[in-house]
């Protein structure tokens, strides 16, 4: 229990079970590091990986705001139907945080920077589109 055996390569994982089917010789591993949120810690192992490197390498030393944007339910079904239109919604979003920044601090050439993120799925696996975006504060 705990290690997996696949094409000469062994993965470990601590939460790994392993199951043999007889019929086909193949190797069934139910925590897989190769997918989000299947399981809790890797995810949050990656999660913080990924902050770090924000943080040291992309990120400029301003305050910067989180903006959590949703999609409305009836428009939903459309993004879920036509995923090139999530990718449309994040660059719309970036313009208009852009634009919302700017006018705000008064200076209409201001850099903003943004990092978005884009979510499909709400806390209940339910589709629910929708971006977090980390903005600079403009100051």
């Amino acid at each position: 229990m705990g290690t997996w055996g696949r094409g000469g390569r062994d993965v470990y994982h601590p939460r790994a079970t392993e199951n043999q089917i007889r019929a086909c010789h193949e190797n069934l591993l139910a925590f897989s590091r190769k997918c989000r949120y299947f399981c809790p810690r890797c995810h949050s192992k990656r999660l913080a990986l990924w902050g770090v490197w924000l943080e040291e390498t992309l990120l400029a030393p301003a305050p910067h705001r989180q903006v959590v944007l949703t999609v409305l339910k009836r428009l939903r079904p459309y993004f879920l139907y036509q995923r090139a239109l999530l990718g449309e919604l994040a660059r719309v979003a970036a313009r208009t945080i852009t634009a919302f920044v700017r006018a705000t601090v008064g200076e209409g050439d201001l850099s903003v920077s943004l990092v978005a993120s884009i979510q499909t799925h709400g806390s209940l696996a339910n589709w629910q589109p929708h971006l977090h975006l980390l903005v600079t504060d403009g100051r």
